[in-house]
C-alpha cells in the first residue's frame, strides 16, 4: 500500500473530506492526489502536527498500527522545566530518535534495492554495446 493510500485509509477512517483533510494539515487544495511515491519530512510533520493519533511510521513504511497507542507529545515544551516535564522530553525525543532510525533504515534497504536494480542495468547496457560493437561492422558493409 502507498503512502497516498494510506492516507487516503485514515481520512476515511476519521471521516472527514479530503479537502478538510488538506485544510487541517496546511497542505495545498489537491495535494492528496498528486502524491506520487512518498511525501516530504516537512509535510509529515504537518500531517502528524495536525492529527497526533496517526502512527508516523504505519503512514511512511506501512508497518505497525494506523494509530499511536500512546499519547504522543507534539513538540517539546519550552522554557523552565519540572522535572516530570523533562522526562516528557526525553521520552518524546526518543520516539522521534526511534522513529527517524526506521525510516533510515527502510530508506537504506530501499536504496540498496535500487543500486542493485543500477547494476543490472550497467551490465545489461554493457551486453548491448557489446553485441552492437559485433554487429556494427557488418552494417557498414
Amino acid at each position: 500500500m502507498t503512502v497516498k493510500k494510506r492516507i487516503l485509509e485514515f481520512i476515511d477512517y476519521k471521516k472527514i473530506s479530503q479537502a478538510r483533510f488538506e485544510k487541517e494539515t496546511g497542505l495545498s487544495n489537491g495535494y492528496v492526489n498528486n502524491i506520487r511515491k512518498s511525501i516530504s519530512e516537512n509535510t509529515l510533520k504537518k500531517i502528524t502536527n495536525a492529527f497526533p493519533e496517526l502512527n508516523r511510521i504505519w503512514l511512511m513504511l506501512g508497518e505497525g498500527e494506523m494509530l499511536n497507542n500512546q499519547p504522543v507529545i507534539q513538540e517539546p515544551p519550552t522554557g523552565h522545566y519540572a522535572l516530570a516535564e523533562k522526562d516528557k522530553i526525553i521520552e518524546w525525543l526518543n520516539r522521534e530518535l526511534k522513529d527517524k532510525r526506521e525510516i533510515i533504515c527502510h530508506l537504506i534497504e530501499e536504496s540498496k534495492q535500487k543500486n542493485g536494480e543500477i547494476n543490472k542495468l550497467k551490465s545489461e547496457l554493457d551486453m548491448l554495446r557489446e553485441e552492437l560493437k559485433k554487429k556494427e561492422p557488418s552494417l557498414e558493409k
